[in-house]
């Protein structure tokens, strides 16, 4: 079973790059565990942190991901060793069963998404 309460929390903001329908898939994780974030969809990422997202892309591509067209991402305060682990249980060889089974019995394609906790300034 696919749960984030467990994640180890930083303290400090940092922005996780990963395929745009992972991204999709850990957001009522995220909401369900009570961790604040914020979201940029693959189009509006700043230019100068290009390069990082094109190494999460070669990331996702050498532990077997095919979809890597689409990058987004999640700024949140989980350990960044902690959210990719995490983003793995969701495809290939280390998908969480559980969650294997329930996209099989609800035939599941996209989910209606709504915005994450904000982070308070």
């Amino acid at each position: 079973m696919i749960t984030f309460s467990d994640v180890k929390r930083t303290g400090k903001r940092n922005t996780f790059f990963l395929p745009e329908p992972i991204k999709q898939e850990i957001l009522p994780y995220l909401r369900e565990a009570g961790i604040p974030y914020k979201t940029l969809n693959w189009n509006k990422i700043p230019y100068d942190i290009i390069p990082k997202k094109e190494k999460a892309r070669e990331l996702y591509e050498s532990v077997g991901y095919d979809y890597r067209i689409h990058m987004g991402a999640i700024i949140s305060d989980i350990d960044p060793s902690d959210m990719f682990q995490k983003s793995c249980l969701f495809f290939g060889d280390t998908i969480d069963p559980d969650y294997q089974k329930q996209k099989e019995i609800s035939g599941k394609t996209d989910k209606d998404l709504t915005k994450g906790t904000q982070f308070s300034e």
